[in-house]
């Protein structure tokens, strides 16, 4: 659903073919470790000046203002300027587990003085379930020691720990995702591309521009109907 005197739908432009694309490539959110989603871009091309990234736990944001902007300059403005426009960004800002986060970039462009989408990505936080510790645990006791002139003085080797936490974190981030898919029928926190087909059965159409949050409140309004 477009709006009258806008050229641009989502990342889509359908006015003058001189427009520049205000297109962030290579937009990526991975999270790395428990509770930290780490982005990255490419600085878009084109007339603007200011760069903002917004988070939203429930969609991707409908425009700047809808959802948590995070400080990606380091001043608690929640904006960066295009001659310090970072190109990264660790989100660690209170990120809750067993819940996807969704992130926009927004550009101001310097032409009509507006705020332009030039990016979307989506993310997990997982659960920790604590793989590390079981597989740890499983190990034979020898396998743990830290010092070969005494086998029996330490099994706390933090080393080996550390090694397996890197297999554990992916088990936990599989699980999360298991369990995310096993609860898909919860409106509130089912994936964000699962709500199109969902509302597709109800016989409603999906609408980009309204948002993921408006859609989830009007399939639980349809499901309870």
């Amino acid at each position: 659903m477009s709006r009258y005197g806008l050229t641009r739908y989502n990342l889509g432009y359908y006015g003058s073919s001189d427009a520049n694309p205000f297109i962030a490539t290579n937009f990526t959110a991975v999270e790395v470790s428990y509770g930290h989603i780490k982005l990255q871009w490419n600085s878009p091309y084109g007339q603007w000046s200011k760069i903002k990234l917004v988070r939203n736990s429930y969609g991707f944001p409908v425009d700047a203002f809808d959802g948590l902007a995070l400080d990606i300059k380091g001043d608690g403005s929640g904006v960066a300027f295009k001659e310090t426009d970072p190109t990264y960004y660790d989100d660690m800002a209170t990120l809750g587990e067993n819940s996807f986060y969704y992130y926009s970039l927004f550009v101001f462009e310097t032409v009509t003085y507006t705020w332009v989408r030039v990016g979307d990505t989506l993310s997990v936080s997982a659960k920790d379930y604590g793989y590390t510790d079981l597989m740890y645990k499983s190990l034979p006791d020898i396998y743990k020691t830290t010092s070969l002139g005494a086998p029996f003085d330490s099994y706390n080797n933090e080393d080996l720990y550390d090694f397996l936490s890197l297999f554990g974190f992916q088990l936990s981030l599989m699980h999360t995702y298991t369990n995310l898919l096993v609860n898909r029928y919860k409106v509130d926190g089912v994936g964000g591309q699962l709500v199109p087909p969902f509302m597709q059965e109800f016989g409603l159409e999906y609408e980009q521009e309204i948002g993921l949050q408006q859609e989830r409140i009007l399939l639980q309004n349809m499901a309870t109907i």
